[in-house]
């Protein structure tokens, strides 16, 4: 409810408590106060400050539909509208990542003649959220041609845009402009143009963007380290991650969990043990404590070298450590034992993960059936129950699966669907 009006001041009182609401996001609360002051009699100045009060309720609270509902109230009662109406809704649409609701209120606000660089930067954050590098752009190049200048928060947008996409080039190029265009280019910025040379896998490039902070006179943070490790690591260069994770210790930035298991993954593509074990004690080390991305690292890694005991043990510590893990643990140890025939462990991998409430899924499948490829009788009586479960769990099979399923000996008549009961039939049951 709106705070009681006192006997002098009683308006100025609500129109303070108002804004203070719609600073805050509370559109309730908002349109409460708006309410009383309508029905309280006065002859109120500055409807459309009132109006407009509102609207930044709705955008700070990120309702985009109530905003417009809230611009139409305002045609409907003949109330002016300005450039602030305008750059709320574009603030609105920002908030809900509606980068064309965005651009069409940018445009009203051009328009109104009242263009400015916050509604800009808010549309424009509302592209890079979507990932649409072109809409972005294009917002850019109508700002130029308006003669709007882009702050550093425009720019970070279109470098975060380009991120989102994975189109590292055009990250670096926005992040050239800045500086040709003398805007300070800062940590979040930089760390944008990084993400997206990590993303394209392109380590070279995000060392570079990394070199080129010192050079502006920007302090590489935790995330900028994190991010050029994992561009090493998606480039599978392991060894120029663990030189990273110790640059970041030389330059006074201490490593977090997320620097540990991208140099980590790196390690497990590579099959280095060792090395993937080492990292996983200086995390523990630095007070760190591993969670499933860090224990799936080990499995991989020793899976990939083909220490499948290891990786089991390593299952089993992550297990004995209450971390919960998840499906994908389970299906590295599952489909090493696979490889190697080992029906048996398979098995018992399968009812440990079902004991862990976790549902297998389609590659669950494929790999214990992969187990019964030229197992004899046995194997064949066990895919047919694999198959069984399948279709309980209402799990559908791809193609690939099929194909293991038949070199097991068994098969789905093409126009069956596998949900179906008796879908699967033995070799020696057909035509």
């Amino acid at each position: 409810p709106p705070p009681r009006q006192s006997a002098a001041g009683s308006a100025s009182a609500l129109w303070e408590a108002m804004n203070r609401r719609a600073e805050e996001g509370d559109i309730a609360g908002t349109e409460a106060i708006f309410a009383h002051l309508c029905s309280s009699g006065d002859r109120l100045q500055g409807k459309t400050v009132l109006y407009n009060t509102v609207l930044k309720a709705c955008a700070n609270g990120g309702d985009l539909h109530r905003a417009v509902l809230w611009h139409d109230c305002m045609r409907r009662d003949d109330i002016r509208v300005n450039e602030k109406t305008f750059g709320k809704l574009v603030e609105a649409a920002a908030r809900v990542a509606d980068s064309g609701e965005a651009r069409r209120w940018l445009e009203a606000l051009v328009a109104e003649g009242g263009a400015n660089v916050v509604a800009l930067s808010a549309a424009l954050h509302a592209c890079a959220r979507e990932g649409l590098p072109e809409e972005a752009r294009r917002l850019a190049d109508g700002a130029r041609e308006a003669r709007l200048r882009l702050d550093g928060l425009s720019y970070g947008s279109l470098v975060n845009a380009c991120a989102k996409s994975g189109r590292a080039e055009e990250a670096a190029t926005w992040l050239s402009q800045m500086e040709a265009d003398g805007v300070d280019r800062d940590v979040v910025a930089f760390n944008s143009a990084i993400h997206a040379a990590a993303s394209a896998s392109q380590a070279d490039d995000a060392i570079a963007r990394l070199s080129e902070m010192s050079v502006a006179h920007v302090s590489p943070n935790v995330v900028s380290y994190a991010s050029v490790i994992d561009a090493c690591a998606k480039s599978r260069r392991p060894e120029e991650a663990a030189v990273w994770l110790e640059k970041a210790r030389q330059a006074h930035v201490t490593p977090n969990d997320v620097c540990y298991n991208s140099a980590a993954a790196a390690c497990a593509r590579a099959g280095m043990v060792s090395r993937a074990t080492a990292l996983l004690r200086d995390m523990e080390a630095d007070q760190l404590k591993p969670d499933v991305i860090s224990y799936t690292n080990m499995i991989n890694a020793c899976t990939k070298a083909g220490q499948i005991d290891d990786a089991d043990a390593w299952l089993q510590r992550a297990r004995a450590s209450s971390v919960p893990l998840d499906i994908i643990c389970y299906n590295s140890v599952l489909n090493a034992w696979s490889k190697g025939r080992a029906l048996d462990r398979a098995l018992e991998k399968m009812t440990e993960l079902r004991a862990a409430q976790l549902r297998p899924n389609v590659r669950t499948f494929t790999s214990v059936l992969s187990a019964c490829i030229g197992g004899g009788p046995r194997s064949a009586r066990v895919a047919e129950g694999l198959l069984a479960e399948m279709r309980e769990d209402r799990v559908e099979p791809d193609d690939f699966l099929l194909g293991v399923a038949a070199r097991a000996g068994v098969f789905l008549p093409p126009s069956t669907p596998a949900t179906e009961p008796g879908a699967f039939r033995r070799k020696e049951e057909r035509g």
